[in-house]
């Protein structure tokens, strides 16, 4: 193995262990928060417009806004 794999096989190995560290301090200063009923049921409303096509696109939306 030449100089050059063998660095960039260890920068590769650091930048794997900096992505787990950056993924647990995500996990400890932005804890997951669980969605409340109004916000489920709203989902869910949101969910069926989509299927059946009742939706709206933002481009349309922001055009009805200007």
């Amino acid at each position: 193995m030449s100089q050059t794999t063998e660095m960039l096989e260890k920068i590769y190995q650091a930048i794997i262990m900096l992505r787990g560290d950056i993924d647990l301090l995500k996990a400890k200063l932005i804890p997951e928060a669980k969605p409340t009923d109004e916000e489920r049921k709203a989902i869910k409303e949101l969910e069926k417009e989509i299927e059946s096509g009742e939706w709206e696109s933002w481009e349309d939306v922001k055009k009805e806004l200007d």
